[in-house]
């Protein structure tokens, strides 16, 4: 890949599957991963808890 191309590849949403372990809470989880990308863990607690964005993204039930 060149320059542009990696530009253009940061710019396009891209679904990306995690996995973490040893998170006990549901806000040590908002916090680890607040830290290590651009969301903080407060934006993060309210979409792990907003009812209406689990169903949209297809993820009610199988979050924590």
């Amino acid at each position: 890949m060149n320059s542009n191309d990696i530009i253009n590849s940061l710019r396009q949403n891209v679904p990306v599957n995690l996995a973490f372990n040893n998170q006990e809470r549901l806000e040590n989880f908002a916090g680890r991963i607040g830290s290590q990308i651009e969301a903080d863990s407060l934006s993060l607690m309210n979409a792990f808890t907003d009812e209406s964005f689990l169903r949209k993204m297809d993820l009610r039930g199988k979050m924590f």
